[in-house]
């Protein structure tokens, strides 16, 4: 028997994909890993991969989700903090403006109310 060559391991891990089919316990295995496959073989590299060895890769990967997560979680913290920092920065800016309108509004209506009774006053007086 001759030795297969590279296209055709990989077909004949395809086609086993296929017929063990979806419902199988290797079928979406070998299709899913199909690509990585595919690459160690074209580069000469032997595909192994142990329980041990799939272990560490989640935990590696699970530790790099978590680094992304928290780096998230602080970015989102910050920028909350900001834009926090600057709405009450904006709300103390607009009450001061509304004070000071409301202040110029009562001595606009109390300045001449209290001419007129001043008025009153010395015409009684």
């Amino acid at each position: 028997m001759k030795t297969p060559t590279k296209a055709e391991e990989l077909a004949a891990v395809r086609a086993l994909a296929v017929q063990l089919g979806p419902d199988s316990y290797l079928g979406p295995w070998l299709a899913q890993r199909h690509a990585e496959l595919t690459h160690l073989v074209r580069s000469d590299l032997f595909p192994t991969m142990d329980l041990a060895q799939a272990a560490r890769e989640a935990a590696a990967v699970r530790s790099m989700a978590r680094r992304d997560a928290d780096d998230i979680m602080a970015t989102a913290r910050d920028q909350a903090t900001q834009i926090l920092a600057e709405a009450e920065h904006q709300a103390a800016h607009k009450i001061s403006l509304a004070n000071r309108q409301a202040a110029d509004i009562r001595r606009e209506i109390t300045e001449p109310a209290g001419r007129a009774v001043r008025a009153l006053q010395n015409l009684l007086a």
